[in-house]
């Protein structure tokens, strides 16, 4: 029920491999639709109704390569710049309404269009169970709170 719905995770734009001068217009399409739009709708819809409630959580889960682009993913790493700078307006706007919104970044991916999703990211933590998993995410946040 959405009048119960206390926050949201919105996941990574996927990763676009592509040189530069070999980009067309589908594509940046995509990358624009499925990145930084798909991160703006949420932030939309959601934001708004946590603001009437007083209260609420947005995560964007998203890459380092936000602040450090990569040679063929220059299309990922300009979406994931473009979602950075929408969590920081998200808390410009909604923050004195109740509303915190957080960018976590994963470490380096690679784009390598053969490797599956979870196989893409250079550097991870696995946990067990899910409040092993919350806590390792609960100290990267707090240290990344930190360094503000």
């Amino acid at each position: 029920c959405a009048e119960d719905l206390a926050g949201v995770i919105h996941p990574a734009p996927p990763a676009f491999q592509c040189a530069l001068e070999a980009a067309d217009e589908p594509l940046f399409s995509r990358a624009r639709d499925e990145g930084p739009l798909a991160a703006w709708c949420v932030a939309k819809t959601f934001g708004k109704r946590f603001a009437e409630k007083g209260r609420g959580c947005l995560i964007f889960v998203n890459s380092v390569h936000a602040e450090k682009p990569m040679g063929y993913g220059f299309l990922f790493s300009a979406g994931c710049g473009a979602v950075q700078m929408l969590n920081r307006e998200i808390n410009q706007d909604f923050g004195t309404k109740g509303v915190r919104s957080y960018f976590v970044q994963r470490g380096p991916t690679t784009t390598d269009p053969d490797l599956k999703s979870r196989d893409r990211v250079v550097k991870k933590s696995e946990k067990d169970s899910l409040y092993a998993a919350m806590d390792v995410a609960s100290i990267w946040l707090e240290r990344a709170l930190a360094q503000r």
